[in-house]
């Protein structure tokens, strides 16, 4: 959107307007918001632009500033604990309008918001959009639209990013509550398994006593004893098939439940290693976007400001009536575009000469132009003049060169000069 700012008009002008109204917007919460007070009982005053011309030939601007003044005032007093307190209306609003009218040079509109009225300074965002020519929009307000908008996608990027974390914060939150679930079965699964391992060991010493009660030699000729005894080791063995098994169960739970706890784990490093990554290309895209806007901005070049005298190239008799004035002597021509003609005139003071006495601005005020200039096709007709000026010091140089320019642009014959030149 950024490089497309600097070539659609249209979509500038969309850009304008809803920057100026986040600026009101911002405006109105802040009176809204001095509303809901109590200490205070009046606010600053605010503005509004009601009325805006601007005479394209002249780059004089006139503007019709509404100002609002909320107050409240004292109905009545009254006495509280001794003390005469005033007791304030409701909330009441008056207005006035203002005047203003400023010349918008190039010079001008690439200071406007400094301008050392405030009432201009603190709407020049405004009466650039009123303006309505791209033409005319300064380098700083260019660099306060990409400004913005870097900060709005910079915004999206981080939302987006943050989204992506708090999603994966909510799995993990999520997995942490299971895997302290799983501990917690685990140590209680370890318990189960550790008290079958020791019950187990007991019937292991218990058999061990048995067999050695066997090979005692007094023992084995009492067949009563050798009775109880395979009785007794017959009830320890099923005891003990019944504890392994038991054992056997715990032990393969006790692993699916470590299995669970390893997923878990995993799962848990995944998170952060995606929480760092979403980050880290948070990071890298910020600097990319900035960089970016970096080089839009460097890109962004201040309307001319001064004349470029002795210059191969003519420039738009509109854009000249913006430039700062200077007295310059010399030679300068006059060409109509749509017919391809030209004049070639000298003088003291070619500014002067140009925009006073050839035109009133843009408009034709010379009557050798004025039949091609209403015949002119052309529906923005101050575009329709182009001028060169070719600054010189000496009569003799004037003339000269005059005579030269006359004859290269063939303005006398096919041209607007009614003589080849001075002799």
């Amino acid at each position: 959107m950024a490089e497309s700012l600097f070539n659609s008009e249209e979509l500038l002008k969309q850009t304008i307007r809803k920057h100026n109204a986040f600026l009101n917007n911002m405006e109105r919460d802040r009176v809204n918001k001095n509303l809901q007070r109590r200490d205070i009982t009046q606010l600053p005053p605010t503005y509004k632009i009601v009325d805006f011309s601007f005479d394209q030939n002249t780059r004089k601007a006139t503007i019709s500033f509404e100002e609002f003044q909320i107050y409240k005032t004292i109905d009545r007093y009254v006495q509280r604990n001794y003390v005469r307190t005033p007791i304030y209306s409701d909330w009441k609003r008056r207005s006035k309008i203002i005047k203003k009218s400023i010349k918008l040079t190039n010079e001008v509109l690439e200071s406007l918001y400094e301008n050392e009225d405030r009432l201009i300074a603190d709407y020049a965002t405004e009466i650039i959009e009123k303006l309505d020519d791209v033409k005319l929009v300064p380098s700083w307000f260019f660099e306060l639209l990409l400004r913005g908008e870097k900060l709005a996608i910079l915004r999206e990027e981080k939302k987006s990013a943050d989204d992506a974390i708090n999603a994966q914060q909510n799995i993990k939150k999520e997995t942490d509550s299971k895997l302290f679930q799983t501990l917690k079965k685990k140590r209680k699964e370890t318990r189960v398994k550790d008290r079958l391992e020791k019950s187990i060991s007991k019937i292991d010493s218990k058999e061990k006593k048995i067999d050695a009660q066997k090979k005692n030699i007094c023992l084995a000729v009492m067949t009563l004893g050798m009775y109880y005894s395979s009785f007794r080791k017959k009830h320890i063995n099923m005891l003990k098939a019944k504890k392994v098994h038991k054992r056997k169960v715990a032990v393969e739970q006790l692993e699916k439940t470590l299995l669970e706890e390893d997923k878990l784990s995993k799962k848990l490093k995944e998170c952060d290693l995606t929480i760092e990554t979403i980050r880290f290309k948070l990071n890298e895209k910020e600097k990319e976007i900035e960089a970016t806007y970096n080089g839009y901005l460097a890109n962004i070049k201040p309307l001319s400001t001064e004349i470029k005298c002795n210059d191969t190239s003519f420039i738009s008799l509109k854009e000249l009536i913006g430039l700062k004035y200077e007295k310059i002597i010399g030679c300068y021509v006059i060409h109509n575009k749509e017919f391809d003609k030209y004049y070639v005139g000298q003088s003291k003071d070619v500014i002067k000469r140009i925009t006073r006495d050839h035109f009133n601005g843009t408009v034709v005020k010379n009557i050798i132009f004025a039949k091609d200039y209403y015949k002119s096709s052309w529906e923005d007709k101050s575009e329709l003049f182009e001028v060169k000026i070719i600054q010189l010091n000496t009569k003799d140089e004037l003339d000269s060169t005059e005579k030269q320019l006359i004859e290269e642009y063939d303005s006398f014959t096919n041209g607007y000069n009614g003589t080849s030149g001075n002799n």
